[in-house]
């Protein structure tokens, strides 16, 4: 299955669809590419509404002003129905089941604060890895979570990692 590729341009001056044709003519084998039109749209996306939703419980908390678990937030998500990335009309059990890998990676995408990355992994016996060898080449995209939401999640990733209970050698009294 190829990549899909939105091109936006918030100048309204055609770039979008000028990049659109250069990628359909030139890399249409390796992904397709799509733009987002000159028009712009009054409705906002609802995937994005979800995306800062997940990162606010994730950093900020509930009306509790807890935090809530990557799991945690799974089950919220699933619970109210929303839509689960990749869900489309041929998915009838699924489109709503949301896990907790997709939330964590979610929580990992850099285009979700302003910097979308091409070449940092690739596929190897059909499992993702980091790339070494090619250079990342980093583009700037409409943010939805700022930079410092974002560090905040990867830190709390970093310490819920440390921290879970199947890291630990021994289970002690006051940990």
């Amino acid at each position: 299955m190829k990549k899909r590729i939105l091109i936006l341009c918030t100048g309204n001056s055609c770039r979008s669809q000028i990049a659109e044709a250069l990628g359909k003519h030139f890399a249409s084998d390796i992904f397709e590419s799509y733009s987002a039109g000159t028009e712009t749209k009054p409705k906002i996306n609802q995937d994005a509404v979800t995306v800062k939703l997940i990162f606010d419980w994730y950093t900020v908390g509930e009306e509790s002003g807890k935090p809530l678990a990557i799991l945690a937030i799974a089950k919220r998500l699933t619970a109210a129905g929303i839509k689960a990335p990749g869900a489309n009309k041929h998915t009838v059990t699924h489109g709503t089941h949301w896990n907790a890998i997709t939330v964590s990676r979610i929580l990992s995408n850099t285009a979700y604060m302003g910097e979308w990355q091409w070449g940092n992994t690739r596929m190897v016996c059909g499992k993702r890895e980091k790339n070494p060898t090619e250079p990342v080449i980093t583009v700037k995209v409409p943010a939805i979570v700022s930079c410092e939401q974002f560090q905040l999640a990867q830190e709390n990733k970093e310490y819920n990692k440390r921290m879970a209970r199947r890291n630990r050698r021994q289970n002690y009294l006051l940990t």
